[in-house]
């Protein structure tokens, strides 16, 4: 009996594929939530973690066990994540995104390696190509039609998901899920590369363009205003912006905010402060998760008349969107404050550096 692994993210058609080979090739189908080569038959081990272990440990599987199959499932990255919310709404809107990127890659790599003992299925393809998909297996297999029709009439048998079933097909496009701009921008940035090198780029835009998380990006371009300050746009790139007190009436204290910083890795952010005015000035520095609301970091700031000061490694080690807000709580508010904002990306984590901060 050859030992078949039925692969992928969870939530990508992985139970439903295993049952139907199983049907298919009349063998047994264990799940179980680690890859193990002590099973015969239909083995379906979709990864919930981030890393994908199952799906990394494939490799070894197939090299241990030289007749072995291997079949990876993937989903629209939109239809996946709206799936997965639902599924399991007390985890972050970011793991799902991670674990859709993170699942795409080892299977890309797992293909690499084993094209020949292996296939990559499209969830899509399990509502629309039946037929297509079932004589496709044939050479995995080498199996006869017989194998394609029982595979194609056990899915024509069952239920497709929730998402399928209210709205007649995957959910592909972002104007049918309802995200707020900030899962928006979350979901283009760790998910749009991978889209771009797979061909679905289309399906990144909406009605409301997202946050794009370019580190590249002049950070003052990303800053908004409010109580009643303006933003004058740099004069060059890099250049500080500055915040000018336009409405004396405003009844929100001045603020700048930063939404939607992107964070992680060996990135650095600093803010440099300039007081251009002839009284002290006083601030409120928060940062705070985009999507939870949780603060991560408070600082009251005083700045002398006329003075200057420069705050760095400000960002605490996190791996997922910030939003930095910066308030004048002074009673006189100054008339003209500039604010320099540095974004540096290290090749090398600075002396004594922490989770590369």
């Amino acid at each position: 009996m050859t030992p078949v692994a039925v692969l992928g993210a969870s939530r990508s058609g992985t139970a439903i594929v295993a049952q139907a080979l199983a049907a298919a090739l009349g063998v047994p189908v264990a799940f179980r939530r680690e890859l193990t080569a002590d099973t015969d038959g239909i083995l379906c081990a979709p990864d919930q973690r981030l890393a994908c272990p199952n799906l990394h440990d494939a490799a070894g599987y197939l090299d241990h066990l030289p007749q072995a199959k291997a079949v990876a499932l993937w989903r629209h990255p939109i239809d996946f994540v709206n799936s997965r919310r639902r599924a399991a709404p007390d985890q972050d809107f970011v793991s799902h995104c991670r674990l859709w990127t993170n699942a795409m890659a080892a299977i890309g790599a797992l293909h690499a390696r084993h094209r020949e003992r292996m296939a990559v299925i499209a969830y899509e393809a399990l509502l629309n190509s039946r037929a297509a998909l079932g004589l496709s297996l044939l050479p995995l297999f080498g199996e006869t039609p017989d194998f394609a029709h029982k595979f194609c009439d056990y899915l024509a048998g069952h239920q497709p998901g929730r998402t399928v079933l209210r709205l007649g097909k995957p959910v592909t496009a972002l104007k049918d899920v309802g995200w707020s701009d900030a899962e928006r921008a979350v979901f283009e940035g760790i998910c749009g590369e991978t889209l771009r090198r797979i061909g679905l780029a289309a399906h990144l835009a909406g009605p409301k363009p997202p946050i794009r998380l370019d580190t590249g990006r002049s950070l003052p371009e990303m800053a908004r205003a409010r109580g009643g300050l303006a933003i004058a746009p740099p004069v060059r790139r890099g250049a500080p912006c500055a915040l000018i007190r336009a409405d004396h009436e405003a009844l929100d204290p001045p603020c700048l905010w930063l939404p939607a910083v992107a964070t992680g890795g060996r990135r650095r952010f600093g803010l440099s402060l300039s007081n251009q005015a002839g009284q002290l000035t006083e601030l409120y520095l928060e940062v705070a998760e985009t999507l939870s609301c949780r603060l991560l970091h408070v600082q009251n700031i005083v700045l002398e008349p006329w003075s200057h000061m420069v705050l760095e490694s400000i960002l605490p080690p996190s791996e997922t969107l910030i939003d930095v807000i910066l308030t004048i709580t002074s009673p006189e508010n100054p008339v003209a404050f500039r604010i320099a904002l540095d974004e540096i990306v290290f090749r090398q984590a600075p002396a004594g550096a922490e989770n590369g901060f």
